[in-house]
Order: structure tokens, then C-alpha cells, then sequence
């Protein structure tokens, strides 16, 4: 790992801060919620739907589709850092298919004009894990490079981290974590707006 990590308990203190910057800025409904078994483990919740080119091998031929997206922005104790887990579905429930959520990860990648996007490969890092509280299948994209992302995007002082160089202090988190939103959410298609980072 590179990059500054984050405690779990800075995490923790970081969402609610974290769900006031972006409140009112994002069209997606918002919430804190604890899920699974364990009560210490908060996560934030969005949900969302979009009208994508349909799954056929030529997208211009093919009808647009209705995605609903649910994801969770979670905390990942093996890499010191937050995770996003989500579910792609057809408005019946039914999950799409791996190579349908490589192609909508990539298509929402490659529509955004972020320099750090274009430089990480979102839909290389993406896998399906069963969800770390709840035990279903969720699309996460690997946390493996997200320490290296942060310290790229921040610059978390000496003075918020603790002698083995987590960050701790709650606004620092809270800022390392929307810095890694604004790339990682941009393969669900979600948009952060460059003012939550003023507030």
C-alpha cells in the first residue's frame, strides 16, 4: 500500500460529513444505514436509475434499457480504506450479466473527463464479491489501488495522522473520502460535484 490510510473509526466519523457535503448536491437519495449483523459497521446508501443502450452487440441498434443502480460506500479493514459495492439490475430484479456491468462501469468511465479516471482503469478493478455484511453478490471495484488514489487526489497533513500514518482526523477522512468518490463513483454514473469539496 501507498498512499495514506484510514482508520476504521475515522471512517466512521467521516460519513455523516461526508453525506452533509454532498446532500442536496446529488440527485441520488442518500442515507446512513447500518446493514448485516454488524451494528459498528455504518454505510452509506444511494440509489439511483439510468437509461443505458440496450445489451445488444451492436449498442446502436439497440433499444436503451432502464439500470437501476444501489450502492453501498463501505470500509475495507484488509486495505485501510473505503470500498464501493454495488448492484446493477433491470427494473424486475434481475442483476445484469458480468460482462453487461464490465461495459457500464467502462461506458460511465470513459464519458467522464477526470484525469485520475482515464489514468485508473475502473473496469479492470472490477470483480463480484458477496458483500462484506450482508453475504450477497455485489459488484465492488477491488480496493487494491485506492490507498496509491488517494494520495495522488489529497494531501492529508502530518498533523492528521497518527504515528503509522493513518489518517485520523475526521474532516482529512472526510475529504480523502469524497476525493475517492469523485473517481471511483464515476463508474455507477455518479457525478460528484466539485462544490462538495468547498464546503
Amino acid at each position: 500500500l501507498s498512499g495514506p490510510m484510514l482508520s476504521r473509526s475515522a471512517f466512521n466519523e467521516a460519513l455523516p460529513q461526508l453525506l452533509a457535503r454532498l446532500s442536496g448536491r446529488l440527485s441520488w437519495p442518500m442515507r446512513l444505514a447500518t446493514v448485516g449483523a454488524e451494528s459498528d459497521t455504518p454505510v452509506m446508501e444511494l440509489q439511483t436509475s439510468f437509461l443505458v443502450a440496450g445489451p445488444a452487440a451492436d449498442a446502436s441498434d439497440s433499444a436503451p434499457v432502464l439500470v437501476q443502480v444501489r450502492l453501498h460506500i463501505g470500509f475495507s479493514s484488509a486495505y485501510a480504506c473505503p470500498v464501493l459495492h454495488f448492484c446493477l439490475s433491470q427494473p424486475d430484479g434481475v442483476p445484469l450479466a458480468a460482462s453487461d456491468a464490465a461495459d457500464f462501469v467502462r461506458v460511465n468511465v470513459e464519458s467522464s473527463t477526470g484525469e485520475a479516471a482515464g489514468q485508473l482503469d475502473l473496469a479492470s478493478v472490477l470483480s463480484q464479491v458477496p458483500h462484506p455484511q450482508l453475504g450477497c453478490p455485489m459488484y465492488t471495484l477491488h480496493p487494491c489501488r485506492t490507498a496509491e488514489l488517494i494520495g495522488r487526489l489529497t494531501s492529508a497533513s502530518e498533523a492528521d495522522r497518527d504515528g503509522s500514518g493513518e489518517v485520523r482526523d475526521t474532516n482529512a477522512a472526510a475529504l480523502a473520502v469524497l476525493s475517492w468518490l469523485t473517481v471511483y463513483g464515476r463508474a455507477v454514473g455518479l457525478q460528484v460535484p466539485q462544490s462538495a469539496s468547498c464546503s
